[in-house]
């Protein structure tokens, strides 16, 4: 029986990275359906632990960039994609941490709405990192997962807007629409992230071509 071939290290690591993405967003999404009722100090602590994780993902990577004389793929698009999800888990600790550093008494249902795109964009974000090993095969799904990616993105452009709309346009106190304000803003930061690596699958597909 033939030995299946070892898989490349760096398609190894950033596979794990994005299943770190996907499990911290999961609980992110969690967070803002129970946020501020119980246990929800116990899922920012899980998000926060999620981000020292992430960490690691980055210097091992990194690291292997500088002592590896062949990389599967573009140096530097193994570069990007590592910051962009080291990125979008900075970004939802941020988003997270600061319901409890803007003392909000209740979540906003964009609010709501933009973690669930957040869960849903790193589903699809695992799953473009899944497909990269094939990325040499332009019937590999890599370009449609890429471009989901990119379409779940546009999706919270619209929830953001949306928000902010309704933000200005309703009566509330003006530090409640301060804190809100930049709660919005750090989970969109977070978003665009997602359509950072977005970016990256499909430059890696278009080289391939």
């Amino acid at each position: 029986m033939a030995r299946r071939k070892k898989e490349d290290p760096f398609f190894t690591s950033l596979k794990g990275f994005a299943a770190l993405v996907e499990e911290t967003a999961k609980v992110y999404s969690e967070l803002f359906h129970a946020f501020p009722g119980e246990g929800s100090m116990d899922l920012m602590k899980s998000i926060s632990a999620a981000e020292s994780k992430g960490d690691g993902f980055v210097r091992d990577i990194m690291d292997r960039l500088v002592t590896s004389f062949m990389t599967p793929f573009d140096r530097e698009d193994i570069s990007d994609l590592t910051l962009a999800m080291d990125d979008i888990i900075d970004q939802t600790e941020g988003a997270s941490l600061r319901l409890d550093l803007f003392n909000i008494k209740e979540v906003r249902e964009e609010g709501t709405e933009m973690a669930d795109l957040s869960y849903e964009a790193a589903k699809a974000l695992k799953e473009m990192i899944y497909l990269l090993p094939d990325f040499q095969n332009q019937d590999s799904g890599l370009s449609d997962a890429a471009h989901k990616l990119s379409h779940i993105e546009n999706k919270g452009d619209k929830v953001y807007e949306r928000a902010l709309y309704r933000l200005f346009h309703e009566e509330s106190p003006s530090t409640e629409r301060l804190a809100w304000l930049r709660l919005f803003d750090r989970m969109e930061y977070c978003l665009d992230a997602y359509d950072r690596v977005s970016s990256v699958g499909r430059r890696i597909v278009i080289k391939e071509a």
